[in-house]
């Protein structure tokens, strides 16, 4: 595979998914259950979100190890996709198999912002 470069349209995208992506991460917290099932019988309910970006992204490339839950599992790994973000913002090449779609991302969201000057 041919090692990978961002442009400078590109690289306007890739700062802004990076700060995205490193101002919003996905936090849960337990809350008291509505309805009486237990004493004490708390449920998950997520305070925060990944970027929209970033979920898409990551439901692209789901893991095929099996789980007992129906829970979702992928495997993007956040600090990876931070470091090749960097990476690519930097203008250094990358020769990741996840890099060209993060530049189609990129490329789609410095369209919609505008930043394509």
């Amino acid at each position: 595979m041919n090692p990978i470069r961002a442009n400078a349209a590109e690289c306007r995208g890739l700062e802004v998914m990076l700060a995205e992506l490193e101002s919003a991460r996905l936090v849960v917290v337990l809350v008291p259950c509505r309805r009486f099932v237990n004493e004490g019988g708390c449920i998950r309910v997520a305070a925060e979100k990944n970027c929209t970006w970033y979920r898409r992204f990551c439901a692209e490339y789901p893991s095929g190890r099996r789980r007992a839950s129906s829970s979702f599992d992928t495997r993007i790994r956040r600090r990876d996709t931070l470091r090749l973000l960097a990476r690519l913002v930097d203008g250094a090449a990358s020769s990741s198999k996840y890099a060209e779609h993060l530049l189609q991302i990129a490329r789609r969201m410095a369209g919609s912002a505008g930043l394509a000057a």
